[in-house]
């Protein structure tokens, strides 16, 4: 099964980190990350104000901070708990086949169709989560 084609309509970029009481770490390298990443799309993207956001983000506790970016330039966070993971964490290679060409496979968007049917593929066979290869195995 070969990966879908693209959405209509352009997506939003998005950021993950790992949020806890100093703030976020490797905060140079996420807005490195998402600089070329709205670079590669087109998009606007003012890495100061991503500072500001991410700087303005504290939690007593691991947690999850997501900053997403739309193709006009604003920017959007939102803080979620720390997923627990299982204990040990079930894993195995997804059926479905990435493009070894597909761009947009190397930025964090929320074109997540891809990947939430590789998901559910391997929730289906009892996995937690799936190793994705492209066409030729990788």
């Amino acid at each position: 099964m070969i990966a879908p084609p693209p959405p209509a309509e352009a997506p939003a970029l998005f950021e993950t980190m790992r949020l806890g009481p100093g703030g976020v770490a490797f905060d140079d390298r996420h807005r490195a990350r998402l600089t070329a990443s709205a670079a590669a799309f087109g998009y606007r993207f003012d890495p100061a104000a991503f500072d500001t956001l991410v700087a303005a983000h504290h939690a007593p506790a691991a947690a999850i901070l997501r900053v997403t970016l739309e193709p006009a330039g604003a920017l959007a966070a939102s803080v979620r708990p720390l997923d627990v993971l299982p204990n040990p964490l079930r894993i195995g290679p997804s059926p479905v086949r990435l493009r070894s060409d597909d761009a947009r496979l190397r930025h964090k968007s929320t074109d997540r169709a891809l990947y939430d049917v590789c998901l559910a593929t391997a929730r289906a066979a009892g996995l937690d989560d799936a190793v994705l290869f492209n066409e030729r195995g990788e």
